[in-house]
């Protein structure tokens, strides 16, 4: 993932490594999903060489959540 504001800046936040336990800030990194949500994003690769369904996930003003658009099973890394 990369978090960006709505008009596309690209923004650097606190992430908790799953691997390591460690909070770190930065402005890219990977989440666990099941894998067929990893394969559709895959077919969807393959099918033009662009991921036409780009957007994981969205945190609105105000709210303290992240609304997720597509199943997530938790975790995150931040080197790969």
């Amino acid at each position: 993932m990369e978090p960006v504001t709505a008009d596309g800046r690209k923004l650097a936040i606190p992430v908790r490594n799953e691997e390591t336990g460690a909070v770190e800030t930065v402005s890219k990194f990977g989440v666990r999903v099941p894998e067929a949500t990893f394969e559709a994003v895959a077919k969807d690769k393959r099918d033009d060489g662009i991921v036409q369904k780009n957007q994981f996930g969205v945190k609105r003003r105000g709210k303290l959540a992240t609304d997720y658009l597509m199943p997530f099973e938790g975790g995150f890394i931040t080197k790969w």
